[in-house]
Parts: C-alpha cells; sequence; structure tokens
C-alpha cells in the first residue's frame, strides 16, 4: 500500500470505527494545547528532523467530512492534510485524530465487523506499537457571532506508553521538550466569556499556547485560544484588559 491512499473504501460501511488493540497495560500522558496551523507545522517539521523514517496515521472521520472515500491515510508529514482552502478538508476543519507511526515496516490491518441488531458493518483497524503520539488538532478558527468570540480551538496532543516502560517514559518527556519549542504555559490569563474577566496565570498553566497562535490573540483583545465553552486562555499582556475587551468593535472575519 502506498503512502496517502486510503487504506479501505467507506462507501459501502455505514460506520467506520478505528480501534487500537494493544496487549499490556497502557499509561497516557497529555497536554492541552492551543495551536495555530503555523504551530503544528513547526512542530511537525521538528519531528520530522527527529524521526525521519516516521508516519503518520490520519484519521479524517469527524464530521462535516465523515464517510469519504479517504477516511483515514497514511503520510509522512503531520500537517500532510492540515489544509484549509483544498480537499479533502472544507474551509477551517482538520482532520479528527492523528497518530505517529514509528515503526517503518507498519501496515495497516483491519477487519469488517458485521452490524448486528440494525447497526451497519464497521471496519476495525488493528494495531500494536508502543509508544505512539496521538494529536486532535483543534486548530480550527470560529468567527465571532452573538454568542462565542473568535475563537481557536484546543486541542490535545497524548503520548500512549507501556506501564512502567522507562524508555517509553523517556520517549513521552522527549515529546513534550519538542512541543515546548514551539507553545508555553507561561504568562496566561484565563478569560470567562463573555464578562472578560481574567485572572493571570504566570506560570504552571495546564494550557499551552502556541507561539503563532500567541501572535494571532494579540492581534485583537477579544480573541481567544484554547476556548471551551465559557473560558479560553490569552497571553499575558499589561496593556490588555477587561474594558478593552467589551468596548472594541469586534474583529474581522479570519480570511
Amino acid at each position: 500500500m502506498k503512502k496517502g491512499e486510503p487504506f479501505f473504501d467507506t462507501r459501502d460501511l455505514v460506520h467506520i470505527e478505528i480501534r487500537f488493540t494493544y496487549h499490556y497495560p497502557e499509561t497516557i500522558r497529555g497536554r492541552e494545547v492551543g495551536l495555530s496551523y503555523a504551530d503544528w507545522q513547526a512542530f511537525g517539521d521538528a519531528w520530522q528532523e527527529l524521526y525521519p523514517a516516521g508516519r503518520w496515521l490520519i484519521d479524517l472521520r469527524s464530521a462535516p467530512w465523515a464517510f469519504l472515500e479517504k477516511s483515514h491515510v497514511l503520510v509522512d508529514h503531520l500537517c500532510a492534510v492540515m489544509v484549509t482552502n483544498e480537499p479533502p478538508l472544507p474551509r477551517g476543519s482538520f482532520p479528527y485524530r492523528i497518530r505517529s507511526i514509528l515503526d517503518p515496516t507498519w501496515q495497516p490491518e483491519y477487519f469488517i465487523k458485521k452490524g448486528v441488531g440494525g447497526c451497519g458493518d464497521s471496519a476495525l483497524l488493528t494495531s500494536r506499537h508502543l509508544p505512539s503520539v496521538a494529536i486532535m488538532p483543534g486548530c480550527g478558527v470560529l468567527e465571532e457571532d452573538k454568542d462565542w468570540p473568535q475563537r481557536l480551538h484546543g486541542g490535545q496532543i497524548s503520548v500512549n506508553c507501556e506501564k512502567g516502560n522507562k524508555a517509553h517514559l523517556a520517549f513521552a518527556r522527549r515529546v513534550f521538550r519538542l512541543l515546548s519549542r514551539f507553545a508555553t504555559n507561561r504568562n496566561q490569563l484565563a478569560v470567562s466569556y463573555p464578562s472578560y474577566q481574567a485572572r493571570v496565570r504566570e506560570k504552571g498553566s495546564y494550557a499551552w499556547l502556541g507561539h503563532d497562535a500567541i501572535r494571532w490573540a494579540r492581534e485583537h483583545p477579544r480573541r481567544m485560544l484554547l476556548f471551551q465553552q465559557w473560558h479560553g486562555f490569552r497571553p499575558y499582556d499589561p496593556d490588555w484588559s477587561t474594558e478593552l475587551a467589551l468596548n472594541s468593535p469586534a474583529p474581522d472575519p479570519v480570511s
């Protein structure tokens, strides 16, 4: 199978499911992230330098692009299908889940599970490879409306390790050190919405904000990063205030 080709034709399947099967206890370590496309691109470039033979399994199942012919693809670069203006993703949309494949000999294996009780068939993809990195990018920009600010969706990066395996845990630390080159959890404002009341988090926040995402947020006082329902994050800026955010005109739509 060539890289970038679909693993299976999904047109005849009602439901698509991807499942990784492991045969040993698993530890998951993760970070909540607010990264832009440019941040992920920089992370992906650095990853490719560290692991030139590594690949990424891209899961495109999430609405509104579920049930495309290419629901899962195998690519060389993390951002190979993070395209905002070209197929297979609609503008502003990004893959649901991306998983690293470090073994250059790994090939996908799947089987069709027949549906029961009125459920459609499922395509189950099995694998056994640890450690691995799982990414939910969440980097699409959503426009301001009467209920929400202009915002960058939150994402997640996690590392799956064999429990107690020191080499795997060292790999996890290496992944998060790499992330820290392109994101920071220091000097942030945790901002409530719609009041724009904020509190400063100088260090130790659970949120990791990308350097380019921080630049984007600073372009307008009402922009939010890692926005989740009624609150989000902004970079700390002594010139920013609740009054400035509330009294500023709406930001221009993202082109």
